[in-house]
This record gives structure tokens, sequence and C-alpha cells, in this order.
């Protein structure tokens, strides 16, 4: 099959794609493990919850009723004296204890006094045994409460009975109003009460005698719900379960999964209530509701697929970031021979690192800094032989023409003495000696740049020079309305072996040209500092403020008779690149329409 077109061009996507499939069965056999152990410790740590939470239910109850039996002792002697009215102090003191109901009642059941009038506990028990009673209230309602009764008669030989009830209303919601809790009470189905189905507050207290008779509420399974704390429809309790508690077992859990069909992502825990002979007398069922009920239950094989896409992902992220970091020489590399393919020699690459693509990219540098020095010896190799062919050009054209030009300035000036003074003709031979004076001057110039003079060589202090120049142009710079600075770098320290006279000259023409590119006026700035790629090096910076020069003309200035101004004759610079040469030293230019320019000239100490 033939591989995309993406594919074959992109190392990096053949990079990434062998790292995925390198990575998919480590990271299969490491979702797995992660899965296993992650839905494991919860549904150990969710059950081992349960178990706490059941206990500390229960121990609640026992406690409950504790405490209400240690009131009963020491109400009793106050109540067998017939000393029956309760102060509201003592009423609030009770009701501070969580008992809810205090009632006193005569042989005859007539109550002597109550608190809440308007409850009254039912005489049974919820199971044999239990410590929940029905506490029936105004309207048919109904609350589940924690009892403790006691019979006693008084001095005068009255049968009296004390029933005190705390309502059980344990809060098994957070704060936001929902149910990670809920609580729900099973009976055996033989042993359904007579009373009505109601509910009160959070509770709903559910029998057959108000849904339907025991059996269709406990098909086949022998136990029917009277209590629910989330106040939800009756449900039953799975058919295993009941046979594993009829077996012996005291707890039973239901692990992620459902119990109801529309009870979703619940964590189940039964504990049955026994009698002396095994019996269930009753079942609690506390159920831990983790998410909503619209959502799906993290089990094994959604913890599975999820480590395994998060994996995937973080394995192809990895993979492309890598795969990024080992292409980029490559891509450098690229960049480079195209570089070096469109005549830029002074491309270089990063070649850190000791591996085959740093070696590599030490062997293109290496390339590439010999292709710049050829270019660089073939462009002055070319200047000189230009300049060397001009000099013979000019030679022999300032000897063919400077014998007839001394004939011609000799006689101009032998006429222009025996002129009477203040003539025309006086001054038109004037004129005639002035441009011959000028045309001597030009060929004066020509044979100086086609034949230069050996230099002489001392040392002097280059920020020395660099004042004198500035010193000399400061007439010309207030004239011009130009301001100028100099910074030096090298506090005075900088002093390089050359001739002064011609690099004065190097730099006044730099500066000269820098104000003629600035007609209105501008600024001159003069830095010398040293040259942080060479160990003895001083650099001479000139800066200017004006039009600048165009990007296509920046290859031609340095060319002898090339000059942008209407005057020049294009020597200037291309005499001070010579200079500069000589000295052993280079100048480059760097400009922009708009942004002035910069010649730096480097001199070796």
């Amino acid at each position: 099959m033939k591989l995309p077109l993406f594919f074959r061009q992109s190392l990096a996507a053949k990079l990434v794609a062998a790292f995925i499939i390198t990575a998919v069965p480590p990271m299969l056999a490491a979702s797995h493990v992660a899965s296993s152990m992650v839905s494991d410790s919860a549904n150990r740590g969710i059950v081992n919850w349960l178990h706490e939470t059941t206990n500390y239910l229960f121990t609640t109850i026992r406690d409950t009723e504790a405490e209400m039996i240690a009131v009963q002792t020491l109400l009793r002697p106050r109540l067998m004296r017939d000393e029956t009215a309760f102060s509201a102090g003592e009423t609030e003191a009770l009701a501070n204890l969580d008992i809810d109901v205090i009632t006193l009642k005569d042989g005859r059941g007539r109550a002597l006094f109550s608190n809440a009038p308007s409850w009254a506990l039912e005489d049974a028990p919820l199971y044999p045994g239990s410590r929940f009673h029905w506490l029936n209230g105004p309207g048919g309602a109904k609350a589940l409460a924690v009892a403790a009764r006691a019979d006693f008669t008084t001095a005068n030989n009255e049968a009296r009975v004390l029933e005190l009830a705390s309502r059980f209303d344990i809060r098994l919601s957070d704060s936001g109003g929902t149910q990670p809790l809920e609580l729900r009470i099973f009976l055996p189905a033989g042993d359904a009460p007579g009373n009505g189905n109601t509910g009160s507050g959070d509770a709903a207290m559910r029998n057959p005698a108000g849904g339907g008779s025991a059996s269709a509420n406990a098909p086949g399974n022998g136990f029917y719900q009277v209590y629910s704390s989330a106040g939800q429809a009756e449900y039953v309790l799975p058919a295993g379960a009941v046979k594993a508690m009829r077996g012996g077992v005291d707890e039973y859990s239901i692990i992620d999964g459902d119990w109801t069909e529309d009870t979703a992502n619940i964590y189940l825990l039964l504990k049955p209530v026994r009698d002396g002979e095994g019996g269930i007398k009753a079942v609690f069922a506390v159920a831990a509701v983790m998410f909503p009920r619209e959502a799906g239950v993290p089990d094994y094989g959604l913890l599975f697929v999820s480590f395994f896409a998060c994996g995937t992902l973080i394995s192809g992220c990895g993979g492309y970031v890598l795969a990024r970091r080992l292409t980029l020489p490559v891509r450098r590399l690229n960049d480079g021979v195209r570089a070096i393919a469109a005549g830029d020699f002074s491309c270089r690459v990063d070649a850190r690192g000791e591996d085959e693509v740093a070696e590599l990219s030490g062997a293109f540098n290496l390339m590439a800094g010999r292709l710049d020095l050829m270019q660089r010896e073939a462009v002055r190799t070319a200047r000189h032989e230009r300049s060397r062919m001009l000099g013979e050009i000019a030679l022999g054209f300032a000897h063919e023409i400077r014998n007839p030009l001394l004939v011609i300035k000799t006689s101009a000036e032998l006429v222009h003495k025996s002129l009477p003074s203040g003539g025309k003709e006086t001054r038109l031979m004037g004129f005639i000696i002035e441009e011959v004076g000028r045309i001597d001057s030009l060929l004066t110039e020509f044979l100086s740049f086609a034949k230069p003079t050996p230099l002489k060589l001392d040392y002097f202090r280059l920020d020395a020079l660099a004042r004198n120049v500035l010193e000399l142009s400061a007439a010309e710079f207030a004239a011009r309305n130009v301001e100028s600075s100099f910074s030096d770098e090298t506090n005075g320290r900088a002093r390089v072996l050359g001739e002064e006279k011609s690099l004065r000259q190097v730099l006044l023409n730099l500066v000269l040209n820098a104000m003629d590119a600035m007609p209105d006026g501008g600024r001159i700035d003069l830095r010398l500092y040293r040259d942080p790629d060479r160990p003895a090096g001083l650099c001479l910076e000139v800066r200017d403020s004006g039009h600048g020069i165009a990007p296509d003309l920046l290859p031609s200035i340095h060319l002898p008779f090339f000059s942008t101004k209407k005057s020049g004759l294009g020597l200037g610079l291309p005499r001070a690149y010579a200079i500069i040469e000589e000295h052993g030293g280079a100048i480059r230019c760097e400009s922009a329409p708009g942004q002035g320019t910069r010649f730096v000239i480097c001199l070796n100490e």
C-alpha cells in the first residue's frame, strides 16, 4: 500500500508514527494494570467507607437509645413521686439531648404529660427487638424514631408508662442537597405491619398496606422496603444478595452495578439484623451514589479506554515533540543548503552535540566558511584586478595628458600676467587656469588610487583620531545643523598599528558622506568598542540618521566611479575600502532606506 504524500515527504511524521506504533503494546499493558489498580482501589475504598458508615449508623442508634435509658433512670424517682410537671427550662434541656418526644401515660394509656402532644409513639417496634418505632403525627404524618419505654408504679401504687423518642433524621445529604448516601430498611414479607404508607420530611416509610401486597413488592425474594432516606419508590433486594444473607453472610456488597433499573451508579452494602436463631429480622441497605444518575460508572472498561486514549495522546504528543527535536537539525541543514545555493555563504547552522547530525552540521559550517572565504577572495581579487587595470589606464592617461596640460597651464599663466587686470579677457584666462588646476587634481587623485604609496605604520590612539575628526568637522556640523557624539568603550586604551594620516582620511570621508546624507540636519554617532569575534580587534562605528542606501545599491558602493551624489567621482569609498584592507582590517556597511546608515571599521590592535 502506498503511503500518503505527507508521510513520504515528512521525516517527523514517520518518526511520530513509529513512536506511536512502538508504544502501543506497553501502553495496552500499562492501561490494563492502571485500570485494574484504580478500579480495585476505588471499589475497596468505597466498600470500606460504606462499612464504616453502616457501623457508625448502628453505633449512633445504640448510643441514642442508651442516652434515653439514662434519662429515664434520672426521671423515674421524680415521676414515682407523681411530680409530672416539667418547667420550660427542663423541657429545653431534654430537647438539647435530641429527645424530641417525652410522654407520660397512666395505666389506661391516657397522656398525663407530653412535650409534643401532636406526636404519639406506636406500641410495636419496627421489627422484633428493634430500637426503631413509628411516630404518628398530625394529618397522617409518620416519622421513624429511636424509642425507649419504661413501666413503673408511683408511691400511690398507680401504673405509669414513660415513653421517650428521638426522631431518626440523620442527614445523609451534603450541603448542596444531593444524596451521596441513601439508607433503606427492608423487613421480611411475612412481618408486614398494618400501618399506612405516608412520608414525613426527607424520609418516606413504605409497607404493603400502602403500596400493595407484600408478595407484589417482594416477588421471589421475601423482603419489602419500609423506609427510605431518599423518599423514593420501593426497591427490590437482589435475589443473589438475599440468598447469600440467608446462607449466613453478615455483609453483602454490590460493587459497580445497579441494584435496580432506575438507580444508576450505586455502590451498595447490605447488612442483615438476625435473631437468636440466625434468622433475618431486617436488612439495612446503605448505598453510595457516586455520580449523577445520568453519568456513566467509571468501571474497568471505561478506565481502560480512558487510560489508553490519554496514554496514546501523550505518546503522540511526546513523539511529535521528540520528532521535531530530532528533525530540527536536519531542517536547519536543509535551510542552510538552500541559503548556500542562493549565494548566501555567510549562513551557518547550529552544530551542538556529538552525534552524526552534529558532525554533519560541523562539516556544513566548514564548507560554508571555505565558500565564504573563496567568495571574499574572489571579490577582493576582482577588486584588485580592476584597480590594477584602472591604475594602468590612469598612469597612461596621466602621462599622456599631463605634458600638454602643463604647457596649457604655463601658457595661460603667461597670457594672464600680460593682460591688464579687471578686463574680461583676464577673467576668462583665470577660469582656464582654475579648470586646468582641477584637471591636474583629478589626475593626482587617480594616481593615488591606482598606485597607492607604501604605508608608514606606527602605533597611535584610535579614540584620539576619532575626537580629532569630530573637532575638524565641528564648524561644518554647526553649518548643517548636525549633532554628533562619541562613546569610547575601551576607556582610552584603543591603540592600533597603522598610518594615522590614511585612517583619518577614511574616517573623514565617512563623516562627510554622512553629512551629505542629511541635507536637513540630523545626528552622527561614533562608537569605539572591542570586537567580540576577534581576540585583539577594535571596531569604530559611524552611524547617521540620514536617508539611507537602497538595498540594490549596497553591493556596489565600494566600486570605483560609483556614486549616488551628482558631483561625486565615486573614488572616496573605494579608496577607504582599499586603505582598510591594506591595514589588514575590514569595513562593512548596513543601511536601509529611511533608517540611516552604519559603517563599521574593524582593525587589529
